[in-house]
């Protein structure tokens, strides 16, 4: 990875123009036979902003992403909830770098919610470097936590940077999890499960979709996919 000093390109949230699909866990419902669906994801398009939980339910999420620095540099988090600080790098959520280079922080985020979210470098000069490509994307779990594990995108599609941009669409219900690819480029994908399971990693060319195994009757809820 390179060091943080040299880094010399920086992004942005991808906010405008920005019309991407988010999936929203409804909740578990019987069907004929007897089966359940399981918490299936309806689709809600979001764009720059997200709708609340139903009944303000929340959950904890932890934030937690590798990135070298130089001293006096600190990296946060922010994404398109007020919790996250709405976009703001003044109201950014700080990491501890107290198990460096992983750097680390949980936020308690409304529950069965689409989130979109970045990191950032803040240096002491006042300067700030986002990390590059898209936005990041999760669905927040109905109940429970989860955690993000992440490496920080010091150049465009660097593999295993975590949590996948919000240009992978998803659906998934208790028996599938389907990832969409509307980026411009190939992607390894993998489900990235509540528990912190992983499935095995597949390669998603640009305007495909491939079907991974869903929650289960375990209910272990697809939250993410992961770029492996």
């Amino acid at each position: 990875m390179k060091a943080l000093n040299a880094v010399s390109q920086t992004s942005h949230p991808d906010r405008e123009g920005s019309h991407m699909n988010h999936f929203r866990w409804s909740a578990p419902r019987r069907l004929m036979g007897g089966l359940l669906t399981g918490a299936a994801l309806v689709a809600s398009c979001v764009g720059g902003s997200t709708a609340s939980a139903a009944q303000g339910d929340q959950t904890a999420v932890a934030f937690t992403v590798t990135a070298t620095s130089v001293w006096g540099e600190d990296v946060f988090v922010t994404g398109n909830v007020p919790e996250l600080g709405s976009w703001n790098p003044d109201k950014a959520v700080p990491l501890s770098a107290s198990d460096y280079p992983r750097w680390g922080a949980s936020a308690t985020l409304p529950a069965n919610t689409p989130i979109e979210f970045k990191y950032l470098i803040k240096r002491p000069n006042g300067s700030i470097s986002w990390e590059v490509g898209d936005n990041r994307a999760l669905t927040t779990p109905p109940r429970g936590s989860f955690t993000s594990l992440d490496t920080f995108r010091f150049t465009p599609d660097v593999p295993a940077s975590g949590t996948a941009p919000a240009c992978i669409v998803s659906n998934t219900s208790w028996r599938y999890a389907m990832a969409g690819n509307t980026c411009r480029t190939a992607y390894p994908l993998q489900t990235v499960h509540q528990s912190g399971a992983r499935s095995a990693c597949r390669e998603v060319l640009p305007g495909t979709t491939a079907t991974f195994p869903g929650h289960g009757t375990s209910y272990d809820y697809v939250v993410a996919f992961a770029h492996c």
